[in-house]
């Protein structure tokens, strides 16, 4: 992270002294997390559950069109990246995506990420909430379904029978996910 800093601060920096920086609104993000040796401020589901790539840095700098300053910590993905472009372009448009404009609007109570995990022994597709990961393996049926508490010493003791509310709540919002991402691929035209 220190270089992403680095850099993102040299750039800045030089936008400065151009004449497009006043009117323009910088968004950078990562594509993808890190894979750097587990750290002191990271928890253990980020390396026991092999999530620590899906953890990304996304930062919205435009001091002439945003006034003050938002830090969020609660769970999006890139999908919300165009939504969130298009409310900070201010103009009217038709949101066809699963995102959500971060910026505008009201923070889901829950909010979930899809992530189609490829990093296991055995892939699975998961959501992903503030305190909780679900994951189900990625076959017919779904029988291998495993709900971890995130911010537990051993978060890779499958935890499903303890919390049965929250595993069906979870389960059925990432199947509503996923299937609506593949129904999407097909009947999403304009």
């Amino acid at each position: 992270m220190r270089m992403l800093d680095h850099a993102v601060g040299e750039y800045i920096s030089s936008a400065k002294t151009a004449p497009y920086f006043n009117n323009t609104i910088f968004l950078i993000f990562g594509d993808h997390g890190t894979s750097d040796p587990k750290a002191l401020h990271m928890p253990n589901s980020d390396f026991d559950l092999k999530l620590r790539s899906y953890q990304v840095p996304f930062f919205i700098y435009g001091p002439e069109h945003i006034k003050g300053g938002i830090v969020r910590n609660d769970v999006s993905q890139l999908v919300d990246l165009l939504p969130t472009v298009n409310g900070l372009a201010g103009k009217p448009y038709e949101n066809r995506t699963m995102g959500r404009d971060l910026l505008n609007g009201e923070i889901p109570i829950d909010p979930l990420a899809l992530i189609i995990n490829k990093k296991m022994a055995k892939p699975h597709i998961a959501v992903i909430g503030q305190n909780y990961y679900l994951s189900m393996a990625n076959r017919r049926g779904g029988s291998r379904v495993k709900l971890h508490e995130l911010w537990s010493d051993k978060p890779l003791v499958n935890v499903k029978d303890k919390y049965p509310e929250i595993t069906d709540r979870y389960l059925g919002r990432l199947k509503g996910i996923y299937e609506t991402t593949k129904y999407m691929l097909y009947h999403n035209k304009k």
